[in-house]
């Protein structure tokens, strides 16, 4: 018997998938605000957000809202204190973290 029987994705904090490439809290949140605050110019993120129905101008607001906390608040918090922006950070977070994705999964063969 599987512990986990539903598909299920674990997102570890404190660093401990940093040494597989991953961006600790404050990159993860500065990578997001630059992808949001230029979309309209990166074809493959404004690609992305359009796969979910999203535009440039919610990136945008996403940017915005994150350079108004930044240092303050995680993007965890700032998306659960802003659920309008749930959408468009989570597709963010997507795309910035699936490329540390490997083969095989974390340290598997």
């Amino acid at each position: 018997m599987r512990a986990i029987e539903t598909p299920t994705v674990l997102i570890l904090g404190a660093g401990a998938s940093q040494e597989y490439g991953f961006p600790l809290g404050a990159e993860l949140l500065s990578g997001i605000r630059d992808h949001c605050r230029f979309a309209q110019q990166n074809t493959a993120f404004l690609s992305a957000l359009k796969a979910v129905d999203l535009r440039s101008e919610d990136a945008g607001r996403l940017a915005q809202r994150i350079d108004e906390n930044i240092g303050t608040l995680s993007i965890d918090v700032l998306l659960e204190q802003n659920p309008d922006l749930d959408k468009v950070g989570k597709c963010a977070i997507a795309y910035l973290t699936y490329p540390h994705f490997q083969p095989g999964g974390l340290g598997g063969a």
